[in-house]
C-alpha cells in the first residue's frame, strides 16, 4: 500500500479519535463545563485548585472551547486576565485558542470535506468556501476573521477546505482574534485589580470598536448576501456569541 495513503489513514483516525474524545467529554461533563464556562469567577475558583498545573488546564479549555465551538471563549479569555494577569492571561489565550484552531484546520484538511459537511451542514460551509476561493475576495479570510458576529471556530474548520496553507491560516486566525483576546485578558485583569476606570475606559473602546465591526459587517453581508452564518437559524448548530444573520 502506498506510504502517503497510510499516513493519510492513520492522520485521519487520529483526528477522527481526537473530535470523538473531545465531544464525548463535552457530553459526559457537560453539568461541570456549563458551571465553569457561565462565570470567570467559577472558573478562576476551579483554577486555583490545580495550583502549578493551573496554566495547562486553562490552556485545555481553551483548546476545547475552539473544537466545540458553541462553547463561548469570552468567559475563558476574561478569566485568564483575571487569573493570570494581563500579559500571562493573553499568552495561555493565545496559545490554547492557537492549538485549538490548528486541530481544526487540520481535522478539515486530513478528513476532507464530507466529514465537514456532515457535521455543520452543506449549504453553509460550501457558500464560505466559495467565497474564501474567489479571486474577487481578496483578503476575505482575514476580513471573516476581523469581523465581529463571524464565529472564528466555525472559520477554522472551514478555511481546512479551501487552498490555503496552514501558515497563511495561522497568521490571518491570530490576527483577525487579537484584538477580542487584548481587550478580554485586559478587562479580566483590570476586575481583579479592582481598577474599575481603566475597564471603563477599556469597555468603552471596545463597543466603539464593536459597533465598528458590525458596521463593517453589514457592509459585507450586503455584498455577500447569500452567506449563511452558522447559528442564524435553528436548523443548524447554534454559534458562540453570534447574532442573527443581517443584524
Amino acid at each position: 500500500m502506498d506510504r502517503n495513503l497510510l499516513k493519510r489513514i492513520f492522520l485521519s483516525f487520529l483526528g477522527f479519535i481526537g473530535l470523538f474524545v473531545s465531544l464525548y467529554l463535552v457530553l459526559k461533563y457537560r453539568a461541570e463545563l456549563r458551571l465553569l464556562y457561565s462565570s470567570p469567577y467559577a472558573l478562576r475558583a476551579y483554577m486555583e485548585g490545580w495550583g502549578i498545573y493551573g496554566p495547562v488546564l486553562f490552556m485545555g479549555l481553551q483548546i476545547l472551547q475552539v473544537i466545540v465551538f458553541i462553547i463561548p471563549g469570552e468567559v475563558t479569555q476574561f478569566a485568564g486576565g483575571y487569573f493570570f494577569g494581563f500579559w500571562y492571561g493573553l499568552f495561555y489565550s493565545l496559545v490554547g485558542i492557537t492549538l485549538g484552531s490548528a486541530f481544526n484546520f487540520f481535522v478539515a484538511r486530513v478528513l476532507g470535506k464530507p466529514f465537514i459537511l456532515r457535521i455543520f451542514g452543506k449549504e453553509r460551509v460550501e457558500r464560505f468556501v466559495q467565497l474564501m476561493e474567489s479571486t474577487q475576495a481578496k483578503g476575505v479570510v482575514l476580513v471573516l476573521f476581523i469581523l465581529p458576529g463571524f464565529p472564528k471556530d466555525f472559520l477554522s474548520y472551514v478555511v481546512g477546505l479551501t487552498r490555503y496553507g496552514f501558515p497563511y491560516f495561522l497568521l490571518v486566525s491570530t490576527l483577525g482574534r487579537l484584538p477580542g483576546l487584548l481587550l478580554s485578558s485586559y478587562l479580566g485583569d483590570a476586575a481583579a485589580l479592582q481598577a474599575w476606570k481603566e475597564a471603563i475606559v477599556a469597555l468603552g473602546i471596545g463597543a466603539l470598536l464593536f459597533a465598528l465591526g458590525m458596521w463593517g459587517r453589514r457592509k459585507f453581508l450586503s455584498r455577500h448576501s447569500n452567506l449563511k452564518i452558522p447559528g442564524s437559524d435553528k436548523g443548524g448548530p447554534p454559534s458562540s456569541g453570534s447574532p442573527p444573520e443581517g443584524v
